[in-house]
């Protein structure tokens, strides 16, 4: 995510598209890891490592070979939150933030309601919980499973670009 994520904004030159590439690519690679660990039934732990330490070798290769210089991005706009931003010692630090920060603040509260009060939230923690009981309730394991795994790589993507884009730059 980090890797795709920076070459895509240096060389579209909008912070949103690298963003969005970042999230695709961790979302492409969970897919490796739902075919591994979700259809086929491999140990995750060692099938998770396999494919941190691929992507870092992939990574590392492509940026030897692609970006030969040390590209910069120009620097990103940030949401400054009026009245609070001049808090002293950590109003700068907390409530001037890209507006990312601001929108995965709010997905971590959807989220936390949507395990808790949604038919969703339960399929989820039952298909890790008590697969079998999600597999009686007519729901099918594998493919909650599968949007959970996708879910995630598309987080960790989203992370991923957003360190590189605009926590490196």
């Amino acid at each position: 995510g980090a890797y795709v994520g920076f070459s895509g904004a240096l060389y579209s030159g909008y912070t949103w598209v690298g963003l969005a590439a970042g999230l695709g690519a961790g979302m492409f690679v969970s897919l490796f890891m739902v075919v591994l660990c979700v259809r086929l039934g491999l140990d995750q732990i060692v099938v998770g490592i396999a494919l941190t330490l691929a992507a870092e070798g992939l990574t590392s290769l492509l940026h030897g070979a692609i970006l030969t210089e040390r590209p910069r991005l120009g620097s990103v706009s940030l949401v400054t939150i009026p009245g609070l931003s001049e808090i002293p010692v950590l109003g700068r630090s907390l409530f001037s933030q890209h507006l990312v920060v601001y929108l995965t603040l709010g997905l971590v509260i959807l989220v936390s309601w949507m395990f808790r009060s949604t038919n969703a939230g339960l399929s989820l923690r039952a298909a890790g919980d008590k697969p079998s009981a999600l597999d009686a309730a007519g729901v099918s394991v594998h493919g909650t499973r599968t949007w959970a795994v996708l879910a995630t790589g598309a987080l960790g993507g989203l992370g991923g670009a957003y360190l590189s884009i605009v926590g490196a730059g």
